[in-house]
């Protein structure tokens, strides 16, 4: 390429997406402002700039950094796993970094951000992540064993030794996160893992197998995905579950649909004596996911 040529180029490729640029500034706030309210109504701000503030201002250049790694020809799939000769970004980088990039921006869409839609920005970054995802991961070192392994054992070491509360329940997404991340490189291979992991009598294989379902979804999953709603160990596991049946919804016969509604109705009425429709999250992610289930094919 010739001088003249790449000053032609170099805009192009250097283009920061504006709604990735304004989202990843909105996650930053999001994750440095902590907003408490004490007994007696008050409200508290609390700033303190973490590695998720820091990282996602890092991250603006992502997408340019990228294109401009393909254009060199340096581009992950091809490389093995290295964006470059000189290991500027590595495919473990990238997944870590795409996750934690899922993970606030469902930390946004769940904030009372007023300047914009919190949901359409984080549906588009998480479509940006999703593409990028697709594009640039080596199906063979994000899809594989001991990594899947290596994000359940994370999980269950999440639950075991943190407290319960908000930032167990980001920690533990952030296992989520990345097995999404993960099955984008390879939806067979995700299908193929999650179709072994759901039937797992292990708390975290089954999460990283629904993770993989929701990124890849197959109707036939539909038989392993709905007992781990009807019979959660956890409200996480069953909130991940219902997630799972919604972006299955859509692929399911009519029978299939009949019979997801059918026992997500009964588990409203709390047979087991969890608690389920007093939990904070679920009662109108079970509304929505029959809702799903209710639109013609």
């Amino acid at each position: 390429m010739t001088p003249e040529e790449a000053r032609k180029w170099l805009p192009v490729v250097m283009r920061v997406p504006t709604l990735w640029a304004i989202a990843m500034v909105i996650v930053a706030i999001v994750s440095a402002v902590d907003v408490t309210r004490a007994p007696n109504g008050d409200v508290a701000f609390h700033v303190g700039v973490d590695a998720v503030a820091i990282g996602a201002i890092a991250l603006i250049w992502l997408p340019a950094l990228l294109r401009l790694l393909s254009l060199t020809g340096g581009s992950l799939k091809a490389a093995g796993g290295e964006a470059s000769a000189g290991g500027l970004l590595s495919a473990d980088d990238l997944i870590d970094t795409l996750a934690n990039i899922r993970t606030g921006t469902e930390q946004l869409d769940q904030s009372s951000a007023e300047a914009a839609d919190p949901a359409e920005i984080a549906r588009k970054v998480n479509a940006e992540v999703s593409r990028i995802a697709a594009n640039y991961l080596p199906p063979e070192e994000a899809i594989n064993d001991d990594a899947l392994n290596a994000i359940a054992r994370r999980y269950e070491e999440i639950r075991r030794t943190q407290p319960s509360g908000h930032d167990r329940t980001i920690a533990m997404t952030r296992c989520v996160n990345e097995a999404r991340v993960r099955a984008k490189a390879d939806a067979a291979a995700a299908r193929d893992r999650a179709m072994r992991l759901l039937t797992s009598g292990a708390d975290g294989d089954r999460i990283v197998g629904l993770a993989l379902i929701e990124e890849a979804p197959d109707a036939a999953a539909i038989e392993h995905v709905l007992p781990r709603f009807t019979g959660s160990a956890s409200s996480f596991e069953a909130y991940q579950a219902l997630v799972a049946v919604m972006r299955l919804a859509p692929l399911l016969s009519s029978e299939q649909r009949r019979e997801a509604t059918a026992a997500i109705e009964h588990e409203k009425t709390d047979p087991r004596g969890k608690g389920i429709m007093r939990d904070p999250s679920l009662p109108g992610l079970i509304e929505g996911t029959l809702r799903a289930l209710s639109k013609p094919t």
